[in-house]
């Protein structure tokens, strides 16, 4: 079905509700747990969210699976594993003389007591089907695999009437708000939606892939799944080289954090030309108008982003063969240096998205700025159930004309390079350096629009493997988002064997790559027109 043929779906919330661990146990004294200070860094980031789409099964035990009644149940037997879910997410008190955990702008999580706000439940409904609505695989591949995602992502599969934590004009909300909308066809989607600071993306699809194989389990009587998030966040600030507590840092472990390649964009700096809306993060806050802060950095820079060109919303997909072919082009170019498969790719969209802005020729910086994980870059490894947000951005950055110009293996590498400085030595340094922040939210290691693009991804996570009964893998699985220029996110593709991998490659890519882009309009149609895009496709 073409893209512009799909209707708005009036989806209808009919009730909400907060609900609890399934043995929710409370009392006067709550537990009261710090969070990481890298946590602490993403506090205003935008909300992690996604959503699960699944058609009607097709046998009855599928269908009892995504009944509403059926998905609370084992939600709540699910938080058993994530207790503090349940809490409050707020700013921890603020003490100068305390420890690292007391510092301004450092946030707790508060469970086990009886003004806890609970999980909030959204039940929604539609008259409406899947199929007007949702695109299968097949139609998202259609038209050279450019599908304008800008209806859909319209849609409300998650509410915005219940306020997340953090906002200061709501009492007591939940840091995780979930929503199940029943569709006419019997179809239903499954949205999360967490405060950041709580969850990166791996550890919401972690928490998916638990919800889904307890209701699996209690659907086909099976014995329950153990459960093992792992929520210990001293464990990430305990890697930080040098003393956490002292009042100062060692400026010989700053020195090292310091040649790190990040932006370090500096909000208070950044009053001129700000927003109205984001004004307020310009400020000092008040209760830091008596602290030592250091001198003011590099301001935002507001004139390479304009808030009011309309921004387009595409969902384009590549082929196994096209990254491979990528990979190859680019290894071939940079032998005997090793690239990935992942840098390949975001050397081709980065190229690309450049040309379309028209920065061939252009002789400032640009940047890709490209999210990575702190689990595998600390000693002790953390592990992959790990849960919280232990996540920055690195920038890549180089002239405009060269990002156009330079071969795409030259460019990959330039990636890899970046990425590989920021390793099990150097990480140590950074997390001493934000800890030792005055305040974590004033620094900001990326921007958007003209000369920045943020790129973050889902990969090897299964999302289209969750199976919470339905015995088919879901329809689609989209990330939410905002519309912002310059906001690239990249997903594998639905795949065809979902319970036989018997047939399977096991390279992330082989069933395709979904790559969600926002962009300033004209530079989305120009783009879409370049024929370099798809030059690596086999007709």
């Amino acid at each position: 079905m073409p893209s512009e043929t799909l209707p708005l779906a009036d989806i209808q919330v009919i009730g909400t509700t907060r609900i609890f661990p399934e043995s929710n146990v409370t009392s006067n004294v709550p537990r009261i747990v710090p969070l990481s200070i890298i946590d602490a860094t993403v506090a205003e980031f935008a909300p992690t969210a996604g959503t699960w789409i699944y058609d009607q099964p097709k046998e009855e035990l599928g269908k009892r699976a995504l009944y509403v009644d059926q998905l609370t149940l084992s939600l709540r037997k699910t938080l058993e594993a994530y207790p503090q879910w349940a809490g409050q997410l707020k700013w921890a008190a603020y003490h100068p003389d305390g420890d690292h955990t007391e510092r301004f702008g450092r946030l707790v999580l508060s469970y086990g007591a009886l003004t806890d706000p609970g999980v909030a439940l959204v039940i929604a409904q539609t008259s409406q089907p899947l199929a007007s609505i949702v695109p299968s695989a097949q139609d998202r591949k259609e038209n050279n695999g450019f599908y304008d995602i800008k209806g859909l992502s319209k849609i409300s599969f998650m509410t915005s009437e219940v306020p997340l934590a953090l906002k200061q004009d709501h009492n007591n909300p939940p840091c995780l708000i979930v929503q199940i909308t029943s569709f006419a066809c019997g179809g239903v989607s499954i949205s999360v939606k967490m405060a950041h600071a709580i969850a990166d993306a791996q550890t919401m699809v972690n928490f998916i892939h638990d919800w889904a194989n307890v209701n699996l389990a209690m659907v086909s009587g099976t014995a329950a799944p153990r459960l093992t998030p792992v929520f210990n966040p001293s464990l990430l600030d305990n890697a930080a080289a040098g003393n956490k507590d002292d009042k100062k840092p060692d400026q010989n472990i700053i020195d090292i954090a310091a040649g790190l390649p990040l932006h370090r964009y500096d909000w208070w700096a950044s009053a001129d030309h700000c927003p109205p809306a984001l004004a307020g993060s310009t400020k000092i806050p008040q209760a830091l108008e008596h602290t030592p802060v250091e001198p003011f950095g590099t301001p935002l820079p507001w004139d390479n982003w304009d808030l009011s060109s309309p921004v387009s919303d595409y969902l384009i997909h590549f082929t196994g063969q096209e990254i491979h072919s990528m990979w190859e082009e680019g290894s071939a170019q940079v032998s005997p240096t090793k690239i990935s498969h992942l840098d390949a790719l975001l050397s081709h969209l980065w190229a690309a998205i450049n040309r379309a802005k028209g920065l061939e020729d252009d002789p400032e910086d640009v940047s890709l700025d490209v999210t990575f994980d702190f689990r595998t870059r600390v000693e002790p490894p953390l592990s992959s159930r790990f849960t919280g947000s232990p996540i920055t951005l690195a920038g890549v950055s180089m002239s405009g004309a060269e990002s156009c110009s330079m071969p795409l293996g030259q460019r990959a590498a330039r990636i890899r390079s970046t990425l590989n400085q920021l390793n099990t030595t150097t990480v140590p340094a950074l997390l001493h350096y934000y800890i030792h922040q005055v305040c974590p939210q004033r620094i900001w290691n990326t921007f958007l629009g003209l000369r920045n693009i943020l790129t973050t991804s889902w990969l090897r996570l299964n999302v289209y493997g969750i199976d919470f009964g339905a015995g088919a893998s879901p329809r689609y699985v989209q990330p939410l988002m905002p519309s912002i220029d310059g906001c690239l996110h990249i997903m594998e593709a639905q795949g065809s064997n979902f319970k036989d991998s018997s047939h399977t490659t096991g390279h992330w890519y082989e069933n395709g790559v979904g790559v969600r882009l926002h962009l300033e309009s004209n530079a989305m149609e120009k783009l879409l027109k370049d024929p370099l895009l798809r030059a690596h496709k086999k007709e």
